[in-house]
C-alpha cells in the first residue's frame, strides 16, 4: 500500500507502507518537484496513475507502477481545486468555475462544464457515473448530467460549500460548510440530519454507507451514523489541524476490519486500524512517520489489484472482456506457430500430387456431347491446317528447279493463242 501526499512546499512525497513481522512501519518510496506551486488536491486511480493539481494551474500525472511521468495537462485558467478518479475517467474543477471530464491514458478534455459564477471548491461523482455533483462558492449546488453533458439543475445554498461528497450505495449526499455537515436523501432531495463539528470540517470519507468520519481544526477523527443521526466514536490524533484523510478496506480478512490514514499539517502521518462492530467503532495507532513538510492534501494508492468495488463497473468489464479477447487471439497465433510447419508439409505434397496428376491423367474428363464434338472438329481442323503446311512447304535440303528459255517461250505462244481464240469467239 501506498500512500501520497501534497505539500505547501511544491512537493509530492510518496512513502509505502511495510509489514516487518508482526508491525507496521512507514518507509519513504519517492519524492518528486513537479509544480512551481503549492499542491492543493491530489488523486490515485485504480490503474496507478497519480494526478497532482497545484496554484500552477497544472495537472501532473505520474504512473506509480512503473514510476515514470506520463506529463501534465493545462487546460484551466486558474488554481486546480480537486480532482477525482471514477473508472476510466478523471474529474478537475479549477477556481476558473470550471468542471472538466478527461479521458483517462488518452488524457483527452472530453468537456468543459461551465455554470458556476466563481470559484468550484470540489466535484463528486455518482457510484453509477451518471450525476455529478460541484460547489463552490457562489451559494450553489450543481448537479451534472454526464450523460447528456448538460446540467440537470442548480440548487441554492445559504454558504458557500467546501466540500461534496457521495455515499458508497448513492442513496446520500453531503455537503459541509463550515463545521456543519448537512446528509441529503436523494429519495426525498432534502436534508435528512444535520452534524455540527467542534471546529472546521477539512476532510470527510465514508466508512460505511451509513458511518462517516471526518477531521479538521482540532485535530479529532470523528465517527458519526446518519441513519440514527448519533455520535459513535471520537479518537484523538494529538495535532492540530487534520488536512488529509483515507480509509482503506481490507475485503481478504473475514472482520470487518479498517485501516485509515490521517496526515496533518505539521506534517505527520498517522495510520490506525478501524474495528467496526454493529455501530461500535474502536480505533488503535499502528504507525505513524513525519514527513518534515507542511502537508495539505493525500490519497492512497494499492501496489497490487484493488477490489474494492464490484465487478459491475462497465469500464472494468469492457477491459476484462477486452484482455479475454487478447488472450484468445494469443492462443490461436500460439496453435497457429506450433502447426506452421506442419502445414506448409501439406501444402507442399499437395502441391507435387496435384502436378503429378496433371502429368498422369491423359483421358478426357465427362463432358457433354456437344463440348466433345465441338473439340473433336477443332482437333480435325488443326490436323488438316497443319497437312496444308505440310505440303505447301518446301523441304529445307531441296534444290531449286532450273527452266530454260526455249520452255518459257512455249508458255507464252500457248497464252497468245487462247487470247486469240477468245477474241475470235466473242466477234463471232
Amino acid at each position: 500500500m501506498e500512500i501520497v501526499v501534497g505539500t505547501y512546499d511544491d512537493v509530492v512525497l510518496g512513502y509505502r507502507v511495510v509489514n516487518v513481522a508482526e508491525d507496521v512501519q512507514i518507509e519513504a518510496s519517492f519524492t518528486d518537484n513537479c509544480h512551481s506551486g503549492c499542491v492543493k488536491c491530489i488523486a490515485a486511480s485504480e490503474k496507478g496513475i497519480l494526478a497532482t493539481g497545484s496554484t500552477d494551474e497544472t495537472i501532473r500525472l505520474l504512473n506509480l507502477r512503473k514510476m515514470r511521468e506520463l506529463g501534465s495537462l493545462v487546460h484551466h485558467n486558474g488554481s486546480v481545486t480537486s480532482l477525482q478518479f471514477h473508472r476510466g475517467f478523471l474529474f478537475s474543477t479549477s477556481d476558473d468555475g470550471t468542471l472538466c471530464l478527461w479521458r483517462a491514458f488518452t488524457w483527452e478534455c472530453m468537456r468543459t462544464f461551465k455554470g458556476h459564477k466563481s470559484e468550484v471548491n470540489c466535484v463528486s461523482v455518482h457510484p453509477s457515473g451518471k450525476l455529478a455533483l460541484t460547489v463552490g462558492k457562489d451559494k450553489t449546488l450543481h448537479t451534472w448530467n454526464l450523460i447528456t453533458g448538460r446540467s440537470a439543475y442548480i440548487s441554492n445554498i445559504r454558504k458557500s460549500a467546501e466540500l461534496v461528497c457521495w455515499s458508497p450505495n448513492g442513496d446520500y449526499y453531503v455537503i459541509v460548510i463550515n463545521n456543519e455537515i448537512d446528509v441529503y436523501s436523494v429519495e426525498t432531495a432534502e436534508v435528512c440530519s444535520t452534524i455540527k463539528a467542534s471546529s472546521r470540517v477539512n476532510c470527510l470519507e465514508f466508512i460505511k454507507d451509513d458511518v462517516l468520519c471526518y477531521g479538521g481544526e482540532g485535530g479529532d477523527l470523528c465517527f458519526h451514523d446518519i441513519s440514527t443521526n448519533m455520535p459513535l466514536h471520537t479518537c484523538e490524533t494529538k495535532t492540530t489541524r487534520i488536512k488529509g484523510l483515507c480509509v482503506w478496506k481490507h475485503t481478504e480478512n473475514e472482520k470487518n476490519e479498517t485501516q485509515i490514514a490521517v496526515a496533518s499539517s505539521d506534517g505527520m502521518i498517522k495510520l490506525y486500524r478501524a474495528d467496526v462492530h454493529e455501530k461500535k467503532i474502536t480505533t488503535n495507532l499502528l504507525t505513524e512517520k513525519s514527513t518534515g513538510f507542511r502537508i495539505t492534501c493525500m490519497a492512497m494508492f494499492s501496489s497490487t489489484p484493488h477490489s474494492q468495488e464490484q465487478s459491475s463497473n462497465f469500464y472494468d468489464s469492457i477491459s476484462d472482456t477486452n484482455k479475454e479477447k487478447t488472450s484468445k487471439k494469443k492462443k490461436r497465433k500460439a496453435k497457429k506457430a506450433n502447426t506452421s510447419g506442419v502445414v506448409e508439409d501439406n501444402v507442399t505434397e499437395v502441391t507435387d500430387i496435384v502436378k503429378s496428376d496433371k502429368h498422369e491423367n491423359t483421358g478426357m474428363s465427362e463432358e457433354s456431347p456437344k463440348k466433345a464434338k465441338r473439340k473433336a472438329g477443332k482437333s480435325e481442323g488443326k490436323e488438316s491446317s497443319q497437312k496444308k503446311v505440310k505440303l505447301e512447304s518446301k523441304p529445307e535440303n531441296s534444290s531449286p528447279k532450273v527452266v530454260s528459255k526455249e520452255s518459257l517461250v512455249k508458255v507464252t505462244d500457248k497464252k497468245k493463242k487462247k487470247k486469240a481464240n477468245k477474241k475470235a469467239k466473242i466477234a463471232s
